[in-house]
């Protein structure tokens, strides 16, 4: 907008530009400058204007590369956010499996820890009933060598009366055959 305007400008003298400038004021920016420049040499001008354009194409250049860049920057930017995400939903599936696996562990130690508790508790019982039947035997053996002798002797009174039962039956066979004998 400022070039095409500073190239169509026409030289005028110091005391215009100042009246002109006058009028202006501090209203429009753009219309004091051109009143200004109106009042330099033409060649110089020339070079100015040839500078502002070289700066206008060089700020367009920038502005097409800075736009390119933002715009990679923008799809680079979305892609971090998409592998954050990505992270952020893998990191939490695997601690929701950490944590799964966790409570599992801490149940199953939880159960193990039950069941020795419970063989445990078994041992001792069969423990003490191993003592109490050792006890047991141990009572009988000795109630069986204190009583072994009286057996002994009580055998011994047994086989007597048995052999003098014998001796009696056989003697009372003998007696019964005898009268049968007699009487028929």
């Amino acid at each position: 907008m400022i070039i095409p305007r500073l190239r169509s400008l026409a030289p005028q003298t110091a005391a215009t530009a100042l009246a002109q400038l006058a009028k202006i004021g501090k209203q429009n920016p753009i219309a004091s400058f051109m009143e200004v420049a109106s009042t330099i040499d033409g060649d110089k001008l020339a070079v100015v204007v040839d500078k502002m354009e070289g700066l206008l194409e060089s700020l367009q250049a920038s502005l097409v590369e800075d736009s390119a860049n933002e715009q990679a920057s923008q799809a680079s930017f979305l892609g971090l956010v998409n592998d954050l995400e990505a992270t952020a939903t893998m990191l939490s599936n695997a601690h929701a499996t950490a944590t799964s696996n966790l409570e599992q562990a801490e149940s199953k130690l939880a159960s193990q820890e039950r069941f020795l508790e419970e063989q445990q508790a078994e041992e001792a019982a069969a423990r003490a009933g191993l003592a109490a039947k050792k006890e047991q035997c141990a009572l009988w053996e000795a109630n069986y060598q204190s009583t072994k002798e009286s057996r002994s002797a009580e055998r011994s009174v047994v086989e007597q009366v048995q052999q003098i039962l014998a001796e009696r039956l056989q003697s009372m066979s003998a007696y019964l055959k005898e009268r049968v004998d007699h009487d028929f």
